[in-house]
């Protein structure tokens, strides 16, 4: 019989290499990145060699640097988030000249002219608003203990970047808020209750945002009476132009319509309307039903313009999944005579609270009678889509 071989046997040269490489590596990454992981994340690994578990430690420091590089994907795509309050801001202060000159004179006062002219930029609203994100999340913990003392506050793991949105119980929604004159930014931290699917419905409004790229209190002033009309099962107010009767977003969502499809007797494919340029035959020339199941294919997306209407976090993650999974996309606003005439096969609405929220029925303006919006597996998929993708991409602050 052979003997057991023994643990602390010395590592090898290349396997010690190995190891300081990618451990270096992986502190390399921290640096640059200004992440703070677990020191048990590293120097419990460094350790391996006093416990006879040398042989380990190459493979677990290179697991760590992919953890490493997937949560740097994630903290950039958090940092956009960001990033939006000061775009945000900068298009508010060119609607007025004087505006504008005054919040940067008083800018200066306060900051420095340095800092002050970074106040579009990533960095700037990184440094500020990132430990303050950190703070009040902690405390809203301790608000929420401190409220239901039986409750355990569940945390992620300290060696998993990526958690899972199971992992917490208890969702935070944080909302910040600038004030020009004076010069004001105050955080609101309060719990984030997802809104569930079934009978969801929405009503239709004339009315649209005087500057649609960007949120001002303006528009908070603006939409107050409209926000009257959602008693449940009506749960968001869609805005229509009273122009052109179509349809653009919603008073705290975006907004998508699904059209069906039809194949043309000349190869191609086009909806009940109008025909898809950016759909081949090829595409859709497959059977419409598969296993009884309409297939996705059979159908595409309507969406406002995105320089029409001011796009959420979750509408991106929508576009960017159509275009991974090759779904049309028709950048056009969806017109109220379609959901009159049927066209409409599905509809849908996004937010951070919601995700995808599928729509059953519709009410226009102030009349009594529901149009049905029915099943649309383009929906579902699109649905599913999304909740993956919330869980993957989800950034670590705590």
């Amino acid at each position: 019989m052979n003997e057991p071989k023994d643990s602390t046997t010395p590592p090898s040269r290349s396997m010690r290499k190995e190891c300081h490489k990618n451990r270096d590596l992986y502190f390399e990454c921290l640096k640059v990145n200004k992440i703070d992981l677990p020191s048990e994340a590293g120097p419990t690994i460094c350790s391996a060699e006093k416990k006879g578990m040398y042989d380990k430690c190459p493979h677990t420091w290179a697991d760590y640097f992919i953890q490493l590089q997937e949560l740097t994907k994630q903290r950039e795509k958090a940092l956009k988030a960001v990033q939006k309050l000061g775009k945000s801001l900068e298009l508010y202060l060119k609607e007025d000249e004087e505006r504008e000159t005054n919040f940067k004179i008083k800018l200066t006062e306060i900051l420095g002219k340095e800092q002050a002219n970074k106040f579009n930029t990533r960095d700037f609203w990184e440094e500020r608003l990132l430990p303050w994100i950190k703070t009040g999340l902690l405390k809203f913990n301790e608000q929420v203990q401190i409220r239901n003392p039986k409750l355990e506050i569940k945390s992620p793991s300290d060696t998993t970047p990526s958690r899972q949105l199971s992992d917490f119980e208890h969702e935070a929604k944080v909302s910040f808020s600038v004030s020009v004159d004076p010069i004001l930014i105050r955080m609101h931290i309060t719990r984030l209750y997802v809104k569930e699917g079934g009978n969801q419905q929405i009503i239709l409004a004339k009315g649209e945002r005087t500057n649609p790229t960007a949120k001002h209190t303006h528009w908070v002033q603006e939409r107050k009476k409209l926000q009257s009309l959602i008693i449940p099962p009506v749960n968001e107010v869609v805005l229509v132009n009273p122009n052109t009767l179509c349809c653009t977003e919603g008073l705290s969502s975006n907004f998508f319509v699904v059209e069906k499809i039809v194949p043309s007797f000349h190869g191609g494919s086009q909806s009940n309307l109008s025909r898809s340029s950016d759909t081949s035959s090829e595409d859709f020339q497959s059977v419409e039903k598969m296993n009884g199941v309409e297939s996705i294919r059979n159908f595409r997306l309507v969406c406002t313009p995105i320089d029409k209407i001011l796009t959420g976090t979750i509408m991106q993650i929508v576009l960017q999944i159509c275009k991974e999974d090759k779904i049309p996309i028709i950048y056009k606003s969806a017109a109220l005579s379609g959901l009159q005439t049927g066209q409409w096969a599905g509809a849908f609405i996004t937010s951070t609270s919601r995700l995808v929220l599928p729509i059953s029925g519709v009410k226009i303006f102030d009349r009594s009678n529901i149009l049905s919006v029915g099943y649309c597996p383009l929906v579902e998929h699109i649905k599913k889509r999304v909740f993956e993708h919330a869980k993957n991409e989800s950034f670590k602050v705590l």
